[in-house]
């Protein structure tokens, strides 16, 4: 896959095609302990050579879209296209569209854009984390120019494990929330809204699956390895 390509030696290609600040590296990860917790900090950010954001880890507050096969950690893209309109997405609807979803970024309490490129139709923006509270979270979107579908990645920077607790403290779905505020402002459709998939199931997000023949594949949308 893309990714693998990028970490095997192609991040030349990957600065050539998507700059240096969007291409995907490995997660590089530090732990910060004492007797009764463990932090561990982590860097995941930018695309992979077939413009996929990065999925979450294991043991992370994250959702992504390209978490396909951890359901706990998996949100449906989103689309730019009104509702029962045609599959054109005109050069005037990405405009509309990119414009609008950066007004909204912009416009959120507490995020900041600190990466934009227009020619990617790439952005990333910092916000303060729900847990620690001093940390801060990642939100990457990518607008996909030839139909309108919207891709993202959203994961706190750093997690904390509590003793004897194996399993990172949790934000009360802070991510999911946030993004579900995003989506409603920007009044666009996730694909389980026009498709009719239930996500319904445990975690964030829970187990995925058709309510009915509608023949979605999440490949259609994401790119996966």
């Amino acid at each position: 896959g893309g990714l693998r390509l990028g970490l095997a030696g192609g991040a030349l290609a990957a600065s050539v095609l998507l700059g240096p600040q969007h291409a995907t590296a490995a997660s590089s990860c530090t732990d910060e302990s004492n007797p009764s917790y463990t932090v561990r900090h982590c860097r995941n950010v930018g695309m992979d050579l077939e413009g996929r954001l990065p999925r979450c880890p294991a043991n992370s507050n994250c959702m992504s879209t390209s978490s396909v096969a951890s359901p706990e950690h998996f949100l449906p893209p989103w689309s730019a296209l009104s509702s029962g309109s045609s599959d054109a997405f005109s050069d005037r609807d990405v405009r509309v569209a990119w414009n609008l979803l950066n007004e909204v970024i912009s416009s959120t309490p507490g995020l900041t854009i600190v990466d934009r490129d227009d020619a990617a139709l790439y952005l990333r923006a910092e916000g303060a984390s729900s847990v620690p509270p001093t940390a801060l979270d990642d939100l990457e979107f990518v607008l996909r120019r030839s139909d309108g579908t919207v891709t993202f990645h959203s994961e706190s920077r750093d997690t904390l494990f509590v003793y004897p607790l194996q399993r990172p403290v949790g934000c009360n779905d802070c991510h999911s929330k946030r993004l579900e505020e995003i989506r409603k402002r920007l009044g666009w459709d996730d694909f389980s809204e026009r498709l009719g998939y239930d996500l319904s199931g445990e975690g964030e997000s829970g187990e995925s699956g058709p309510r009915g023949s509608t023949g979605f594949t999440l490949g259609k949308f994401v790119p996966l390895l």
